[in-house]
């Protein structure tokens, strides 16, 4: 998509402010990672075995990457382009590295020749234009083409009353977005296509009139800001007709706004021969309409002899919480499946429920599904298309969650529950990824599953974006032994992607026995500084013993300690931090020891073992495409499980998962790709004091893999 001037003097301004200083691209051939995240510890190595960072590479980079942003820019093409290459090629001769300010000043002398040449032509067509709309309609004396082509358009939607009320700055406004059409095409206009531009820009312009006035009347015959205004004493008194009980918030309400906007719309302008703007007994009569429907469909629940109380109040509210008007059938079908949604929400909302009983649930739920909604191989009487399917859909999920009590902290822990690695849903869910979409009933029981998770999440009033998080399911869904279990051993990547065979692990593990042992010497906080700035003296004391490479990943990330999970506490509660602590040391004979075992614990140990892929030239090339891969991170994991074994030995694990995402802001040619892997050593000697732990590494095992689905 092209852009406009205005992004390239941002581009501008943007060289500008680095000045004098070099130039470097991120994402392009300098590879550059976030401080903090143990990635970042691999960089120095990757631009040395690639040999990236050169003065003439830097440089090429950022000539080809302004030349693309002004050839791409609207309105300037080659011929700029080539000018900037011309001026920015320069520095590839000289050899020295480019500057902020040598860019800046390029971008900006071709800004303003362009802008130069673009006032003198968009002052030519705006001359033209205002002089053809001035210009007499049918001969001396006769009014203006504009306002002839206004009397038109208003006329064709029922406001020929109208035309005398409009302002001059209505026919101003008609006359700069004519003539801006064409500034903006770079064509200078015929009289035929100026004239044309003109009465599509009037029929625009009475169209919105038309809108305008529907907004008017639904506001004013749908007021819901008080108890008595227009909207719900209608409800009111049409629910006292039937001698019930509505009770609705301004917010629910809406729904039946929107509805009778919608219809108001298509009443008003969608026939050609009869549009027009609303009059006030038209817009109650509809009003009337929509809420009668409404009712019709509450009633649906009021009659059915199925449901138990408890669940006719869910299937209740789902409907006046839905974010749009449910019909009678769908609320039919509402009924129909409650309580097949009800059996799937508690089998995988269950603590203790497997892999194996999500999956009997989710395609007992699909079959259930399918006759609620399919008759005769064609969707159910009252239900008008796939979309009021899903809707019901939603529905159904609120009425089961609010059966089964999933609300508050109960619905947020069932929701974490499911949603955390290694989880039953997600083993069912990333197994059911690699299965072929094509076939119905793998679509079906996909789409299930992800109904119920962002249902939950809505349902709790999560942000988007956490439901948005909910569509992928990759590496970091699931452990390494339940990747072991499904691909079995000795497969160490995902189906579609090279094959890996022939890796060093004898290599490997050296490897990482050499670095992660050079690791074990990492220092210790310095008191006054960093965590141990504000810190109280009684914590900065039991923080001495431990490296602050580790305190850090502690506090951030938390730990497992012999099957026990400590959780991460931030680095700002010290009174927190210090409860953590102090439950990690009471696992260990002495605080001494406990620092001893855990000084090279940290974010280094990733990086060895994302470098020791990349070290391999089995691995080094599908490892480096998941390193770099465009695309958002889901997760950049690095867990760490202590297991004591007595007399000053420890064993070690450390499992490691990296995703890419294939949706988010860089989704242009994404690739989801995937690396998890798994260190297993054994720490020795640490009950020795004044020495440093041996490190054994026992084994190393990994799997490159790709988002399906």
């Amino acid at each position: 998509m092209p852009g406009d001037i205005q992004g390239l003097r941002g581009l501008e301004q943007q060289f500008a402010t680095i000045g004098d200083r070099h130039v470097g691209l991120d994402g392009q051939n300098q590879i550059q990672a976030g401080a903090g995240n143990w990635l970042g510890r691999a960089v120095n190595w990757i631009k040395s075995a690639l040999n990236i960072g050169n003065t003439a590479t830097i440089n090429s980079s950022i000539m080809n990457h302004v030349v693309a942003r002004i050839r791409d820019t609207e309105g300037m093409g080659d011929r700029f382009a080539e000018i900037a290459r011309g001026r920015l090629g320069s520095a590839l001769t000289r050899g020295t590295p480019i500057t902020g300010r040598e860019v800046s000043q390029v971008i900006g002398d071709l800004v303003r020749t362009k802008t130069g040449e673009t006032q003198a032509r968009e002052a030519g067509i705006r001359l033209n234009i205002k002089g053809m709309c001035e210009a007499p309609s049918a001969g001396e004396g006769s009014e203006s083409l504009l306002k002839a082509a206004m009397r038109e358009k208003m006329t064709l939607f029922g406001m020929e009353g109208e035309i005398d009320t409009l302002a001059p700055e209505d026919f101003q406004g008609i006359q700069d977005k004519v003539a801006q059409q064409f500034v903006r095409s770079g064509s200078t206009p015929t009289l035929a296509q100026a004239r044309d531009a003109l009465l599509e820009a009037c029929r625009q312009f009475s169209l919105a009139r038309v809108r305008t006035h529907i907004d008017a009347k639904v506001q004013q015959h749908c007021d819901r800001s008080g108890p008595d205004s227009a909207l719900p004493t209608a409800l009111r008194q049409r629910a006292e007709l039937r001698g019930m009980v509505v009770d609705m918030s301004p917010g629910q309400m809406g729904k039946l706004e929107a509805l009778v906007h919608k219809k108001l719309t298509v009443q008003c302008t969608y026939n050609p021969e009869a549009m027009h703007p609303p009059t006030d007994i038209e817009t109650q009569a509809l009003r009337e309409r929509v809420i009668d429907g409404f009712l019709d469909a509450l009633q649906v629940i009021d009659a059915n002899t199925t449901l138990n109380p408890e669940e006719k109040t869910a299937a209740r509210n789902a409907v006046l919480s839905a974010p749009s008007v449910l019909t009678p059938g769908m609320v039919g079908a509402l009924c129909d499946g409650l309580r097949d949604a009800r059996v799937l929400v508690a089998t995988a909302t269950h603590p203790l429920m497997g892999r194996s009983e999500i999956a009997e649930a989710v395609d007992t739920f699909r079959e259930a599904m399918d006759g609620v909604f399919i008759r005769d191989g064609g969707l159910r009487e009252g239900i008008d298309g796939m979309d009021e399917v899903e809707v019901v859909k939603d529905a159904l999920f609120k009425g089961a969650f609010e059966c089964e009590g999933l609300s508050g902290e109960t619905g947020t822990q069932a929701l974490e529950r499911m949603m955390a690695r290694g989880s039953a849903m997600n083993l069912y869910r990333f197994e059911l990824a690699r299965q072929d979409m094509t076939q119905p009933r793998a679509l079906k029981n996909n789409v299930a599953c992800l109904q119920l998770l962002t249902g939950l999440a809505r349902h709790l009033g999560l942000p988007g974006e956490v439901s948005t998080a909910m569509n992928e399911v990759g590496l970091h869904s699931v452990t390494f032994d339940q990747l072991r279990e499904l691909f079995g051993p000795g497969v160490h990547s995902d189906h579609g992607l090279p094959r890996v065979e022939g890796f060093d692990m004898t290599r490997a593990q050296g490897f990482l026995e050499t670095n992660i042992g050079e690791d074990m010497h990492a220092e210790a906080p310095t008191p006054g500084q960093g965590l141990m700035a504000n810190a109280p003296e009684r914590l900065q004391a039991k923080m001495m013993h431990f490296s602050e490479a580790f305190l850090k990943d502690f506090f951030r990330n938390g730990i497992v300690i012999d099957g026990e999970r400590i959780a991460s506490t931030g680095t700002n509660d010290y009174e927190a931090m210090e409860q953590a602590l102090d439950r990690f040391i009471g696992r260990f004979p002495s605080v001494e020891e406990a620092g001893r075992t855990t000084r090279g614990l940290f974010q280094a140990t990733g990086a060895s073992m994302l470098k020791a892929l990349l070290g391999d030239p089995t691995t080094g090339e599908q490892t480096m495409r998941a390193f770099t891969a465009q695309g958002n991170k889901l997760s950049d994991l690095l867990e760490f499980s202590i297991t004591s074994r007595g007399g000053g030995r420890y064993d070690v694990r450390v499992d490691q998962a990296m995703q890419r995402s294939r949706m988010g802001s860089a989704s242009n040619g994404n690739e989801p790709l995937g690396l998890s892997s798994r260190v297993e050593m054994t720490l020795g000697g640490c009950d020795r004091p004044d020495s440093v732990p041996t490190v054994q590494v026992r084994g190393f095992d990994f799997f490159l893999g790709t988002m399906r689905h």
